[in-house]
């Protein structure tokens, strides 16, 4: 585990106030399309208790840690608190589009409420999967500019720093796994981290088709064909969901570790952008 911990990207927590930058007037800001923008708008609805969850899944086992792990949490921890902050602003701009997050706001403390009551492994378990999962969309959205084609400026930039970021510290909630589980046999491991996976991607879909679907009603979209179209634009030829097929199933590799997919030609120009972003 520490070699792999030495041999990860370097993790830099960027203090830029991005999410209260005006994203314009228009409802479907994600270049007119209602299904592209339901679906970035279910996603940063889950992000400001999504993210505070994942920060409370790793403190129990920080101070615990060997010190270059100890010090990847804590600006883990640094990153995680500065997404929150500003999806939370993101958000308002949302809600001032006439959309009532209520629900969807109530039904992501639900399902998190349900872990919060459960171990600090279960915690752990579900912090990693979704992890992973989102270090695949980050991957993506830096790969593939087509996803985030016809957005305002601030948009682009708000996903691509937070992309960034995730990205970054993409390693860190699963070694504090490994390090946490170091006396669980290897296949009490795997199994554990098999079935935090399906869990998890069960409960994300669940919320993150609830949430399209209160935008879609707010937008006056007719039930009938919605989940057609909604699965043919993430699943279908050049869906975003589609592309992190391949990334979700390595998951399941009995030596599976994150540090495998190598991002750093990908990122280097994004922190590059982002550091004369800073200089200005």
């Amino acid at each position: 585990m520490c070699a792999q911990i030495e041999n990860r990207i370097e993790i830099v927590p960027r203090d830029f106030k991005i999410g209260a930058q005006s994203i314009g007037s228009a409802r479907w800001y994600m270049g007119g399309d209602p299904v592209r923008t339901s679906f970035f708008n279910a996603l940063t609805i889950t992000f400001p208790q999504g993210e505070h969850f994942f920060i409370d899944s790793v403190k129990p086992f920080r101070n615990d840690a060997p010190p270059a792990l100890r010090s990847e949490i804590a600006d883990f921890i640094k990153q995680e608190a500065l997404h929150t902050r500003e999806h939370v602003a993101f958000n308002k701009q949302v809600e001032d589009r006439g959309y009532d997050t209520t629900a969807q706001y109530a039904l992501v403390e639900r399902e998190l409420g349900k872990f919060r009551k459960r171990s600090r492994f279960r915690q752990l378990g579900l912090t990693i999967s979704l992890e992973h999962f989102t270090a695949l969309f980050a991957r993506e959205l830096l790969e593939n500019e087509e996803h985030l084609r016809g957005t305002p400026a601030s948009v682009r930039q708000m996903w691509r720093w937070h992309a960034l970021e995730e990205v970054e510290h993409k390693s860190v909630a699963f070694d504090t796994f490994l390090f946490a589980t170091k006396h669980w046999s290897r296949p009490r491991r795997f199994l554990f981290r098999s079935i935090a996976m399906l869990e998890a991607s069960y409960h994300f879909a669940r919320i993150v088709w609830f949430n399209m679907s209160k935008f879609y009603d707010a937008d006056g979209i007719e039930s009938r064909g919605r989940l057609k179209r909604s699965l043919s634009h993430l699943f279908g030829k050049g869906g975003v969901l589609r592309a992190l097929i391949k990334g979700w199933l390595s998951w399941f590799k009995p030596n599976f570790h994150p540090s495998q997919h190598e991002d750093s030609d990908l990122i280097d120009p994004v922190r590059i952008e982002f550091s004369n972003m800073a200089a200005k």
